[in-house]
């Protein structure tokens, strides 16, 4: 729904949200890369939590954001250690780590494929904006 929108589309839907009551407005941490940056993040009482990384990822060097779910609601969320998922484009639980999911390929005998399957998990999670 979001995916390939402006971030000024994403921006103002998290206002309305937090407006709304929703949920608190957005927690300011420093990351420290690459790229390092300041990232937003929103957090729901249901645990859902909304990243936005200005200056993107280490797979996406521009805007990007990701919708991931808590494990432990009660628990912090600065790592993937307390993310039970993530979530696609489509709405479907997508893993948080290419290593939560064996890669079917060789890096030996089938690099090319082997990185596709890493690229393929990791693009599942991450809505670009522009």
């Amino acid at each position: 729904m979001l995916a390939g929108k402006p971030i000024t589309a994403l921006l103002a839907i998290m206002d309305l949200e937090v407006s709304s009551g929703r949920v608190d407005g957005p927690e300011i941490r420093e990351l420290p890369g690459p790229p390092r940056q300041s990232m937003l993040t929103w957090l729901y009482d249901d645990g859902t939590l909304v990243r936005y990384r200005p200056l993107g990822d280490e797979l996406l060097r521009a805007p990007t954001f990701s919708i991931e779910i808590k494990a432990d609601c009660t628990r912090d969320d600065l790592t993937l250690d307390n993310i039970a998922f993530k979530v696609a484009t489509s709405g479907a639980a997508v893993p948080k780590r290419t290593t939560d999911m064996a890669n079917p390929y060789s890096p030996v005998t089938n690099p090319i494929q082997f990185q596709a399957f890493r690229d393929t998990i990791l693009m599942a999670s991450r809505f670009g904006v522009r």
